[in-house]
């Protein structure tokens, strides 16, 4: 007792009052806190007699906006439904969909997170794993900036990111986590039918269209790429599926360890040797200009409106560059002659604000009036549509 009298008359921390002592755990990083609870026990007393708020607000903190999406992956990690045939028909698996994405995926009705649903284990995993996506997305986003600037805009300094262009490409990778965690495999061969993957495409209608064209990018442009150094050093000898292969069980994870030479080694021929039917396409839907998520004009669903007022509804944006982006490429598809057969803008810009493309692309992207003006009467035709499903109206937005 007097040695701990001693201990106290020497801590000014330990004098604090009790809300003051919680304030400053709570703006501990998880690795300070849990060196602060093992080594004294009048923090650990109050660690314990909080029910999680600390560690939430210590999640928070490391976390952000990221907070509800990283809480939807946890979830899906721990699914208790398979993705393969005959555990599970076409119709289970998609009543499964829904009932996951009503709770973790709607933007309007934002999932509860309890304090007391917080643990150390919990906290850490989600912490642990932000820093992945973070260090990629920081990593997709400085590479492909470069390239833009490089070709376009040469000698003029490179900005770095916004909050709102890094909270873009943060959430796609977790939409593309999601989705590989909840359907990893092909539901059916993968030479059957395209409908067998209605599942799959329900699944990422959840998301923005604009988002899907991230997901895009970052599979095609960019971890495609990181992998290729395994490849070339002999570690992987999965083909041009080994990109596919590696994600679908690995995640992204498995690309933070690719240096790991023991790691690639075995990781890869335990894949190998697992013949499983991976999916023959990156973590985005089918059809890149997205007029899957317009509505059908008149019950048809070959005829879409240009109307978004239902997206914008459902997926509020803080910034709106990257779907107006998305936005005016749809509708140069077939109405802009200006841009018959090619997009108007560069892959690399689907995650940029409005004012990167305007500075690096000057007069390419019209105002949203303009954008809208251009929409007006017209309506977006598909020639070839399977699985026919009117996505938006079985979702409900």
């Amino acid at each position: 007792m007097a040695s701990q009298d001693k201990f106290t008359s020497r801590s000014p921390l330990l004098r604090l009052p009790c809300e003051l002592k919680r304030y400053v755990m709570a703006n501990l990083n998880i690795t300070s806190l849990y060196a602060l609870i093992t080594t004294c026990k009048e923090f650990y007393d109050i660690n314990k007699s909080s029910k999680g708020f600390i560690l939430r607000a210590i999640t928070t903190n490391a976390l952000g906006d990221a907070l509800p999406w990283a809480m939807a992956l946890h979830a899906a990690r721990r699914a208790d439904w398979g993705t393969t045939l005959p555990r599970h028909s076409r119709g289970e698996l998609l009543d499964q969909i829904h009932k996951f994405g009503r709770r973790y995926l709607n933007r309007n009705n934002k999932t509860l997170i309890y304090p007391e649903d917080f643990s150390f284990s919990l906290a850490s995993e989600l912490i642990s794993f932000h820093s992945i996506v973070e260090k990629f997305s920081l990593k997709f986003m400085e590479e492909t900036t470069s390239d833009m600037y490089f070709h376009y805009f040469r000698g003029h300094p490179i900005p770095k990111p916004t909050n709102t262009e890094t909270g873009r490409v943060q959430l796609t990778f977790y939409c593309m986590e999601i989705s590989r965690e909840l359907l990893p495999f092909y539901v059916t061969q993968p030479d059957e039918l395209e409908d067998n993957e209605r599942p799959w495409q329900m699944l990422w209608h959840y998301f923005a269209p604009w988002e899907n064209r991230i997901a895009e990018a970052i599979s095609c442009l960019f971890l495609d790429k990181l992998i290729d150094n395994a490849v070339s050093r002999g570690l992987i000898m999965m083909g041009g599926s080994a990109y596919y292969e590696w994600y679908t069980v690995l995640g992204l994870r498995g690309f933070d360890k690719l240096a790991d030479d023991e790691f690639v080694s075995r990781n890869a021929a335990n894949i190998e040797a697992g013949q499983k039917f991976f999916r023959c396409v990156c973590y985005f839907a089918l059809g890149e200009s997205g007029f899957t998520w317009l509505r059908p004009v008149g019950g048809n669903l070959m005829v879409r409106s240009f109307n978004m007022d239902h997206l914008l509804a459902r997926f509020p944006q803080e910034e709106n560059g990257s779907c107006d982006n998305w936005y005016f490429t749809i509708i140069s598809e077939q109405h802009n002659p200006q841009y018959a057969g090619f997009q108007p803008l560069p892959d690399e810009t689907v995650w940029w604000d409005r004012a990167r493309i305007n500075a690096v692309f000057p007069g390419i992207l019209p105002s949203i009036a303009e954008i809208q003006d251009m929409a007006e009467g017209n309506v977006y035709i598909q020639d070839f549509f399977e699985p026919e499903v009117d996505y938006c109206k079985e979702i409900g937005y």
